[in-house]
């Protein structure tokens, strides 16, 4: 179960300015996930649904909701089991 205020959070990370100043970006779905898992991205939560989590064997904080939580936080119109926030790759400024 999702509190309103990280409902809250998760939906203002759908906003360019509170991605950068967070330095966190959102993933969607089950192909970018499972290719996340995969990289050397660092990933701060997962949230997804049961099925999917079953599917997976994983080391980092996950959060079971439902498809109606994941709808709330979801940017999609049609959400697809898993949500991950991940950190964003720091970026060299050049001299």
């Amino acid at each position: 179960m999702l509190s309103r205020n990280e409902i809250k959070y998760i939906q203002s990370l759908c906003h360019k300015k509170q991605r950068q100043a967070e330095g966190l970006f959102i993933a969607e779905g089950t192909k970018l996930a499972d290719e996340l898992l995969q990289s050397s991205y660092l990933i701060k939560k997962i949230y997804a649904v049961t099925d999917w989590i079953n599917r997976h064997t994983l080391s980092v904080e996950v959060v079971t909701i439902t498809d109606i939580e994941l709808q709330k936080i979801s940017l999609l119109q049609n959400p697809n089991q898993v949500l991950i926030i991940a950190e964003q790759k720091k970026t060299e400024t050049g001299p």
